[in-house]
């Protein structure tokens, strides 16, 4: 729920500060510097979530914008920076969301095995009788 919260929040974040004008519009740095501290907040996040084993191309990706996102504001190009940590955050969010939905498709395999383990105990029980 809370990646969704964020992506709202980046959204609505695009909407206000690029409006429909274009990319050589005058950035504020201090909101450039906040959405790469949420975008490097996302990817640490997605990190421990395990990202690394069950999302990696996602992290990857979030990863590489992240650090071109660094290399826009050495360049002075504030707009593009905004952009690519943006999508740095929605990339690290789906790295997380993937992460999780595939953990929990794991463990959800996990008990179906336990589950049928557990009847064929029982049937060679009832069938020792």
């Amino acid at each position: 729920m809370i990646p969704t919260i964020r992506l709202a929040a980046s959204l609505i974040l695009i909407v206000a500060v690029t409006g429909c004008g274009s990319s050589k519009e005058t950035v504020d740095q201090r909101i450039v510097d906040m959405q790469l501290g949420a975008a490097e907040s996302s990817v640490r996040s997605a990190e421990t979530l395990g990202a690394r084993d069950y999302a990696s191309v996602e992290l990857r990706e979030a990863q590489r914008k992240l650090e071109a996102a660094k290399q826009a504001i050495q360049a002075g190009d504030n707009a593009r920076a905004l952009r690519l940590a943006e999508q740095s955050q929605v990339d690290a969010d789906l790295a997380e969301i993937t992460a999780l939905s595939k953990k929990s498709q794991a463990a959800v395999k996990q008990i179906r095995d336990s589950i049928e383990a557990l009847r064929e105990e029982i049937a060679r029980m009832g069938n020792g009788r």
